[in-house]
């Protein structure tokens, strides 16, 4: 790499419990893992999710997007190919292998036992708040 080459950043996000949210025949969210769907009748995309991502990957052009998943890079591909239409250039997938993240990464999951030496590391939530936080201040204060 030379010298003067900056290093792009990446944001890893899962895909099961946290890209996609799972359902039972009456559209109640599943709470826990349910990886592959498993124990749910349904799914539907983390809209919420989705949104924050897009508005940080704006926000934070320096940054790529990685879709990853415990199931694989293909069950990865299928749901990002899902779920970010238009495509996202600065798109990829993989198997989830928390020995990639580096310094300046950050992944959002839903397992609260995932770390990293070099990563931050979120579920959705803090995701949300840490990128939306002021929005959240002025909707408040517009509500009043």
């Amino acid at each position: 790499m030379s010298r003067n080459k900056i290093q792009r950043k990446r944001l890893f996000v899962d895909c099961d419990d946290t890209l996609i949210l799972f359902m039972d025949k009456d559209n109640n969210f599943l709470k826990g893992k349910h990886p592959f769907g498993h124990g749910a009748d349904k799914f539907e995309p983390n809209y919420r999710l989705i949104w924050t991502i897009r508005r940080f990957l704006y926000n934070n052009p320096y940054y790529d997007l990685v879709v990853w998943s415990g199931g694989g890079a293909e069950y990865a591909e299928q749901i990002a190919s899902m779920i970010f239409v238009p495509k996202i250039l600065s798109l990829t997938v993989r198997e989830k292998d928390m020995g990639a993240a580096r310094l300046g990464d950050i992944c959002v999951d839903d397992d609260p036992e995932m770390t990293s030496d070099f990563a931050v590391v979120m579920n959705e939530e803090q995701f949300f708040v840490r990128n939306c936080g002021e929005m959240n201040l002025v909707i408040a204060e517009q509500r009043r």
